[in-house]
């Protein structure tokens, strides 16, 4: 999608360094307040935004390692999308971070990766379609809600039915990296709750 960017990936000198090294894109979405402000000099002026929402957004790219998604959205940002794009996603996680007072709902949204070599973005259609008729989810509907059936004993703290709800799920998408994560939290514990379950994860690495 950016023949600079496939160059320099591709560049000799830094395939040897680091063999079959590749550029990944993680698209980390939030929405809230922030403050505008001008950064920079006579020459060249730059916007800068100041706002704890603008450091969320960083910490979702950074996140969708963790969870081996494209797109990871907070709450805030899925609440204002249309109801049927909404549809289109699923929910993928509770969280509580040691600076935020309340946890939060992650989504995402399951589409098929950027690819560097395509420098011409073939993928995308003139046609006049939608993105999300460009860039539809690769799972059904229908598997996306069983998903989010599995998520609620795990919030519960029902682990042993959660895990076999999640099991079933990974049956039909088995490199599905959400529902494994899902299940490694619940492993570290034996597939038991703790008694400091309180409905969501509480992390540090985001």
């Amino acid at each position: 999608t950016c023949p600079a960017l496939y160059r320099l990936t591709m560049k000799e000198s830094l395939q040897q360094r680091i063999p079959n090294y590749t550029t990944r894109f993680g698209f980390g979405l939030h929405a809230g307040w922030a403050i505008e402000g001008a950064i920079g000099s006579a020459l060249k002026i730059d916007p800068s935004y100041l706002s704890p929402n603008v450091k969320w957004s960083e910490r979702l790219e950074g996140a969708t390692k963790i969870y081996g998604v494209l797109v990871l959205m907070t709450d805030s940002f899925y609440d204002l999308l249309s109801p049927p794009v909404q549809k289109l996603c699923r929910k993928v996680d509770k969280i509580k971070v040691p600076d935020s007072k309340t946890p939060i709902d992650l989504f995402t949204y399951d589409t098929k990766a950027f690819h560097l070599d395509d420098t011409e973005m073939k993928f995308l259609a003139e046609d006049g379609n939608s993105f999300w008729e460009s860039f539809p989810p690769i799972n059904t509907e229908a598997w996306r809600r069983q998903f989010e059936k599995a998520l609620i004993p795990y919030f519960k703290g029902q682990w042993d039915v959660a895990k076999e709800l999640m099991e079933e799920c990974l049956k039909d998408h088995p490199n599905d990296q959400p529902g494994k994560h899902v299940l490694a939290t619940m492993a570290e514990h034996n597939f038991v709750s703790p008694a400091s379950w309180k409905g969501y994860r509480e992390t540090e690495d985001i």
